[in-house]
């Protein structure tokens, strides 16, 4: 015999089955690829590991060879110019932009321009703008009043990244 569920029981059963295969089928969906080397970059820069794979699931969804329009390189999109700036600061070796597809070189680089624009901004979304639309665009939307708030920022793709990034750490946060 078949016992009759009414809709509240019903809805509550549901909810609790996808709470608990949420993590199961979270994982699947916020993988967190090249967890080795991620995790050893973030450890050597002082950043959360889970920051770091929030910023990789928004710009290349773990694609090393990912390539922007723009330019930008490998797992954490890095500018060549960037990478080569940073490698000089860090004393990484970089000779040339198509290194920055191997994931181990483009995290090191990528998590450490992440914890320069951490502690260069004091505040994440700042440093994630800046991340996205460039050191000189942030100074100049934060002379203009236009940084404190990601919704104003003048370019959408600035918004919409900052968001992403902030929900995909909210998500690895509670995964992982």
């Amino acid at each position: 015999m078949v016992k009759k569920i009414n809709g509240f029981s019903l809805t509550l059963t549901v909810l609790l089955v996808v709470i608990l295969l949420f993590p199961f089928w979270g994982k699947i969906l916020y993988p967190i690829k090249y967890s080795d080397k991620l995790y050893d970059a973030a450890s050597f820069a002082g950043v959360d590991p889970l920051l770091v794979a929030a910023v990789v699931k928004a710009e290349s969804n773990f694609n090393p060879r990912a390539i922007s329009k723009k330019g930008a390189m490998g797992l954490m999109q890095i500018m060549p110019e960037t990478a080569f700036w940073l490698a000089k600061e860090i004393n990484e070796p970089l000779a040339k932009p198509e290194e920055l597809l191997d994931p181990e070189k483009n995290l090191v680089l990528g998590t450490f321009y992440l914890k320069y624009l951490i502690d260069r901004y004091g505040n994440l979304e700042l440093a994630l703008g800046a991340y996205n639309a460039g050191v000189a665009n942030m100074d100049t939307w934060l002379k203009k009043n236009k940084a404190e708030n990601p919704n104003l920022y003048p370019f959408n793709e600035t918004k919409a990244f900052v968001k992403k990034v902030l929900w995909n750490y909210k998500v690895y946060r509670f995964l992982y």
